[in-house]
């Protein structure tokens, strides 16, 4: 077994940080980011590393970090991987994050980053970038998480433990040992008094599958990584996910780990009924969370390690290499979620509508006030290349992140959680703004409606009137017919505006403003 090792002579030249910010676990909400797709690759948030292995056999692909090691070859890898540590994160991207209000950084990194055994491809070197962020989130007065987001073996079969396939964690022995060996290397390199008031919390392993793993010897592991994390000092904060099980059942487990966190990941993507879910039902859910969080961190403190703003799985290569989306239909499903709507227009903002980029703001504050009633939040991804609402910095340059997250204007109103999805107020949302497009006949509705091509049912005589025609995924339930001239678009003689975000059924309240009047209309109601 090789053991990647790091000089500290190679870290001589670290950033000398000012004093670090005071921060009261107590009383003070994480507000983090992750800086996933650095140090253990996932090829949705990188595709362009991973477009060299388009047009191969299958056997010559590489689908993960391992397999990406495997197929270069380890001179190769050592090249690409280097280059990729040296850019994909930067000193300027961590002040960048301070100055926009964030007091923690995730980092995830796999067990190669320490130990890589004989038989691995696994390229070694990437642990000195880990405590260059380190440093740097010191110099700018940020907490650090050291995640390790990949075991031996992979504890999910997810290609984010840096092994797509088989759950194999458990399988070896030898697996969990070496697993424990990390923890414990990370925990006592981090335990230097100059870390101290940096690195905050460890977790251990990242989202174990219940479903592939017995839970009893992931619990077990649980309790000794906590062992070795505390005993390497007193500070550190052991962080523990919740195996994708209810939060319910680890309702007793302060009791057995006192100094630790829980932590969930929340994401509305990853099954066919979240994918058909409207911005109504979204934001709904959210509030539903925010209970659930609340309730938990009564009994330990949890925070939300992982979410984002995707409302489709349309990101590239979110759901593996190679694959599509179950919302156009290409992955996982015999018929689409949404039948009218394509993946097309998806990555990119320049198709974001000012009501879609309204609703992401909203969203994305609903999510923040939620997450906040634990211990709080970090938002999974710092940047991606082409995945715009998993992207934290762009959402801010856009618009729909705000620069500063403690100053809200949405969030979930304390009664939600008991009402039901009828009774619960619609945002209103401002008429479309048309465009030249849809207008032909039998031609497609695109530019209004985030590219989604749905189709115009005959001709639409004027934007926002459709005489008797159908006026599809914007006017009425289900594609209904029209009843009659909508007097101007946006007001609907109380009908059902449904679709402006891709095609689900939108209750309308009522318009204020004409057709005419494209300036954003904003929420008078919070979820």
């Amino acid at each position: 077994m090789k053991i990647a090792t790091v000089s500290l002579l190679s870290l001589a030249a670290c950033v000398f940080g000012v004093a670090a910010q005071p921060f009261n676990y107590a009383t003070d909400k994480i507000r983090g980011v992750n800086l996933g797709g650095w140090l253990v690759l996932e090829p949705w948030i990188t595709p362009s590393m991973f477009t060299q292995f388009d047009g191969k056999p299958a056997s010559e692909q590489g689908v993960d970090e391992y397999t990406f090691c495997q197929k270069l070859g380890p001179e190769e890898a050592r090249r690409q991987l280097t280059q990729h540590w040296d850019t994909w994160v930067t000193e300027d991207d961590i002040r960048t994050l301070a100055s926009y209000g964030i007091n923690h950084i995730r980092i995830p990194i796999g067990h190669w980053a320490l130990d890589i055994a004989n038989d691995e491809p696994f390229v070694k070197g990437s642990f000195p970038y880990a405590v260059k962020a380190v440093h740097w989130a010191k110099k700018y007065g940020m907490k650090v998480i050291i995640d390790i987001h990949g075991q031996p073996g992979s504890q999910n079969g997810f290609d984010n433990s840096g092994i797509r396939g088989p759950i194999n964690w458990q399988k070896r022995p030898e697996f969990m040992e070496r697993s424990l060996k990390v923890v414990q290397q990370v925990a006592q390199y981090f335990a230097d008094p100059q870390y101290q008031e940096v690195v905050t919390m460890i977790q251990p392993v990242n989202e174990p599958a219940n479903w592939g793993l017995d839970m009893n010897d992931v619990r077990k592991f649980y309790t000794d990584a906590y062992k070795s994390i505390t005993a390497a000092s007193p500070h550190f904060i052991a962080d523990f996910h919740d195996a994708f099980l209810p939060l319910t059942t680890w309702n007793d487990w302060k009791a057995t780990c006192p100094k630790s966190y829980m932590d969930t990941h929340i994401y509305h993507v990853f099954d066919t009924g979240l994918l058909a879910k409207n911005a109504t039902e979204h934001l709904q859910l959210t509030c539903q969370h925010k209970a659930q969080v609340a309730d938990l961190s009564a009994r330990i403190p949890t925070m939300v390690g992982e979410w984002s703003l995707g409302t489709t799985d349309c990101a590239k290569w979110l759901n593996g290499y190679g694959r599509g989306a179950r919302y156009d239909g290409t992955y996982l499903t015999t018929a689409p979620t949404c039948p009218t709507c394509s993946c097309v227009g998806e990555r990119d903002v320049r198709y974001y509508t000012p009501e879609y980029r309204h609703f992401l703001r909203q969203y994305t504050e609903t999510q923040m006030d939620a997450y906040e009633a634990g211990a709080g939040w970090i938002f999974w991804n710092f940047k991606t290349e082409m995945a715009p609402e998993w992207d934290y910095m762009l959402g801010v340059k856009e618009g729909w992140i705000p620069k500063s997250p403690g100053r809200r204007t949405h969030g979930c109103r304390a009664n939600v959680v008991s009402q039901s999805p009828a009774s619960v107020p619609a945002t209103s949302l401002p008429s479309p703004k048309l465009v030249a497009v849809g207008q032909g006949e039998g031609g497609s509705w695109v530019s209004s409606f985030r590219e989604n091509s749905q189709p115009a049912a005959g001709r639409m005589a004027t934007a926002g009137q459709g005489e008797g025609n159908t006026w599809v995924s914007s006017f009425r339930e289900n594609s209904q017919p029209a009843a009659g001239r909508m007097a101007t678009a946006g007001q609907g003689e109380g009908n059902t505006w449904v679709s402006s975000f891709r095609g689900r059924n939108q209750p309308a309240t009522a318009f204020v403003q004409a057709a005419a009047d494209s300036t954003p209309l904003h929420a008078t109601n919070d979820y």
